[in-house]
């Protein structure tokens, strides 16, 4: 058999929340449905929204006024830390465990002290570390095995939509161009 995977893995921080749902629960509800209504998850997705829509606007800007738009990334880097910090903030309220995560396009595998059986389904609520990016997505557990008492978990996404895809191929690309750059100047991955 085969080790070659499908999708590229990272190595990820984040804060994962799960609840263990029905097979008809996928056919009824969105993963959304699963969790408390989070208005700093609310706030951050307007935020990343509206990043996304001037993000085009800045780059025609850069070419024609490169003063303009270097101060127009400035505020922008300015408004992520601070919408990071509020987010930090406001999820201290949460279920949320951090995890150290394994990340891929296709699912995730992390290491818990609670068994999560194969086949199980889940409904996840994700925040992808240090960006503060949220997903909140389903999955089926694929792999569950016993190691040094704990469970390593894999979970497989079970039909992620257009936008769930681009939040996971974006954390995967940042990833690797942030390893890429590391091993350019020769730093430690």
């Amino acid at each position: 058999m085969s080790d070659q995977r499908e999708f590229y893995r990272i190595k990820q921080r984040a804060l994962l929340e799960y609840q263990v749902i029905s097979v008809a629960d996928l056919d009824q509800h969105a993963p959304d449905d699963f969790f408390a209504p989070c208005e700093s998850i609310e706030l951050i997705n307007k935020f990343k929204k509206l990043t996304g829509e001037s993000s085009v606007v800045l780059q025609k800007l850069s070419q024609q006024n490169r003063l303009l738009a270097d101060y127009l990334y400035n505020l922008e880097a300015r408004l992520d830390l601070l919408e990071k910090n509020v987010f930090k903030e406001s999820m201290a309220d949460t279920h949320a465990t951090e995890y150290d995560i394994d990340l891929s396009e296709g699912g995730l595998s992390f290491e818990s002290e609670k068994a999560l059986y194969k086949g199980r389904i889940l409904a996840i609520s994700l925040v992808l570390l240090p960006q503060y990016q949220p997903l909140r997505i389903f999955s089926q557990v694929i792999h569950h095995e016993v190691l040094e008492g704990r469970h390593s978990i894999g979970l497989k996404f079970i039909n992620p939509t257009p936008e769930q895809c681009q939040v996971l191929a974006k954390a995967v690309m940042k990833a690797q161009l942030a390893k890429r750059k590391k091993q350019k100047t020769g730093e430690q991955p």
